[in-house]
């Protein structure tokens, strides 16, 4: 009886807190760093998946939003898969397991696939836990509601199936999923192509890339999920405190090489399970920004809330409240003194940022013009080795900070302007 009553006393107290963090992640929706995250997206969409950045939960299904008296008692998060999707994140993790399902009244126990806090040997499910279904519909509803203002999603499915549950997660995917999930184009049991593009993604008219945990060798799952990430079998991952800083850039298991061409996990874990027998150092706000800087690209967040100081660290690109178009004449992006963007007006003079046609290479030119002149004034000094251009990741906005820094200017043209669309930013080429 008590273990009722605090069953429910907690239950009650989950239900009334609900209604205010959905209030939380309402009025993020209209803040600056939701603002620039969005306008940020759309920058690196041309950049190959391993180099673009995704901003990710850990353990996403694992939430005190979900909690009861048998479930997710120890969780990762406080806000539901959707809300996460809301905040931002554009990787989630399911933990997905073949298990028994208690559901209904009078309770009913059937075989099910469920999102379980657990081992490869189901040591940590519970009858209680959320069916896969339940994950999948609160993604649904996400790309529901943003239909009309897409962007790609990273789901990747940790996966401890029964042979014959592999096919039921599929028709799950397809049934809830279906004409958003990009298919492997090779068949089954591949890696994501290093070249793809979150824009290629979308070009297809899709939404979600699915990765697992290597080829299952199924009829139907593997031709719906990727093995691996750019090219790689799993998921490459890293523990963030054996990282070295800027500029060294290199890891317990990576280098500076392999954050460049590879997608890079770097996760955390919160619940306090972890903390006695598997702690990790927490990724921060200062760690988050250092990591970013090298090229690391996936963050596995815990604990990720609307004012979470990680969020606005993860804008690499405009600088605070920008672009603003100031005086109703601001239409063309300069990389300014801090490193940040900034919309200006587009007749002012000033150098243009030129990056190599076949290289990594960043360089600033000696004359300087409007911010039309740039395609011309980067070809004509550089014998078109060289074209206008605009960082379209961390990595490539330190390179050009530092050729700015080696010319000796503050503030230079970018190949980025919303004239003639008023907050539609494009590259002229």
């Amino acid at each position: 009886m008590v273990k009722l009553g605090t069953w429910l006393a907690g239950a009650l107290a989950t239900c009334m807190a609900l209604p205010l963090l959905a209030g939380e992640v309402d009025d993020f929706q209209h803040s600056w760093v939701r603002k620039a995250l969005r306008l940020q997206e759309r920058i690196d969409r041309q950049a190959p998946i391993g180099e673009a950045l995704w901003p990710a939960t850990h353990n996403s299904y694992n939430s005190k939003a979900y909690t009861n008296a048998v479930s997710y008692y120890d969780p990762n998060h406080i806000h539901s898969i959707y809300d996460q999707l809301r905040m931002g994140a554009r990787g989630l993790e399911l933990d997905i397991h073949s298990y028994f399902n208690m559901r209904g009244w009078p309770w009913q126990w059937r075989n099910d696939i469920l999102l379980c806090h657990a081992g490869g040997n189901n040591v940590g499910c519970s009858p209680g836990d959320r069916p896969f279904v339940d994950g999948l519909n609160e993604i649904r509803r996400w790309l529901d509601e943003t239909r009309n203002d897409p962007e790609a999603l990273l789901l990747y499915l940790e996966s401890h199936l029964n042979g014959g549950d592999y096919d039921d997660a599929q028709r799950h995917i397809q049934n809830i999923l279906g004409n958003d999930v990009y298919q492997p184009p090779g068949g089954a049991c591949q890696g994501i192509p290093a070249s793809m593009s979150k824009q290629a993604v979308l070009n297809a008219g899709k939404r979600v890339l699915i990765i697992t945990d290597g080829c299952k060798d199924t009829a139907h799952f593997n031709r719906w999920v990727f093995t691996g990430a750019t090219s790689e079998s799993g998921y490459p991952t890293d523990n963030q405190d054996k990282y070295q800083r800027y500029p060294s850039c290199t890891s317990a298991q990576f280098g500076a090489a392999d954050f460049r061409r590879l997608l890079v996990r770097f996760n955390e874990d919160r619940t306090k399970i972890a903390d006695v027998f598997a702690p990790k150092m927490r990724i921060d706000a200062e760690v988050t920004e250092g990591l970013m800087r090298c090229g690391a690209n996936l963050f596995g967040f815990d604990m990720l809330t609307p004012g979470d100081g990680r969020l606005a660290r993860l804008v690499w690109s405009w600088d605070v409240n920008e672009p603003n178009n100031w005086g109703g004449g601001e239409h063309c992006a300069e990389n300014w003194y801090n490193g940040r963007y900034n919309d200006a007006s587009c007749g002012q003079a000033k150098p243009f940022a030129c990056k190599q046609l076949h290289g990594d290479g960043w360089l600033i030119s000696r004359s300087q013009g409007r911010w039309q002149d740039g395609r011309l004034t980067c070809s004509n000094e550089t014998g078109g080795a060289y074209r206008f251009a605009m960082p379209a990741t961390p990595l490539e906005n330190e390179a050009l900070k530092q050729a700015k820094a080696a010319a000796g200017y503050a503030s230079v043209w970018v190949d980025y302007t919303d004239e003639g669309n008023e907050g539609s930013w494009r590259r002229s080429q």
